[in-house]
């Protein structure tokens, strides 16, 4: 008899879960939202809209749409601290990989050269978070993204943008790709799915 695998079969389960699609929707809708208020006074808000309320109405949504048609699991969560401290150390490195990348070129109070190569940086970011998920899922839908993620930032801080333009557009071609992705997977998971017809206590259906 085959022992179980418990970290596979929560990478399952993590997968199965997330096979909405709806997880991506959220992701572009607050890259784009952050492409849309970056250097505003209201560029903090994506964050707190990401912290407080999209996991509420992503709970609520799958509720709706998505428990109906395959069930609910209650998923083994990391610990905030852990994951936190986690999030912080890889920020952290990407940061002083730059700094001392630009030490050595010279550049290191260069404002420009901050400004230029952000969509690089925004690119290694994201490529952390989408491994990390792929981690999780074993989903290699991740990988792409991770891949997308680090090509598209290296591209438009390769491209001539004035000020921060290249991470702004950067951020709106990301946010496009997921929330396009997302939906086409919500679509072709509702019609994998069909929302089965409950019985009512009269036994009518």
């Amino acid at each position: 008899m085959t022992p179980l695998n418990l970290t596979e079969i929560e990478k399952k389960a993590y997968r199965l879960s997330n096979q909405d699609g709806l997880l991506e929707v959220m992701i572009g809708i607050l890259l784009i939202a952050f492409g849309a208020t970056f250097g505003s006074g209201v560029s903090v808000l994506p964050m707190l809209v990401a912290v407080f309320i999209f996991p509420r109405f992503l709970e609520a949504v799958r509720t709706r749409c998505t428990y109906p048609r395959i069930g609910y699991v209650r998923l083994h969560q990391d610990e905030p601290k852990k994951t936190a401290l986690g999030l912080f150390g890889y920020l952290a490195v990407a940061l002083a990989v730059m700094f001392i990348s630009f030490l050595l070129l010279g550049k290191l109070k260069d404002v420009a050269a901050y400004k230029k190569w952000s969509p690089a940086l925004m690119g290694v970011l994201l490529l952390g978070g989408l491994i990390y998920a792929h981690s999780k899922s074993g989903s290699h839908r991740y990988i792409v993204f991770a891949f997308l993620a680090l090509v598209s930032g290296l591209l438009f801080s390769v491209l001539n943008f004035e000020s921060y333009n290249g991470l702004i557009a950067n951020f709106f071609v990301m946010g496009t790709i997921f929330i396009v992705t997302g939906i086409t997977i919500f679509i072709l998971f509702l019609r994998r799915y069909p929302k089965q017809l409950q019985e009512v206590i009269n036994g009518n259906q």
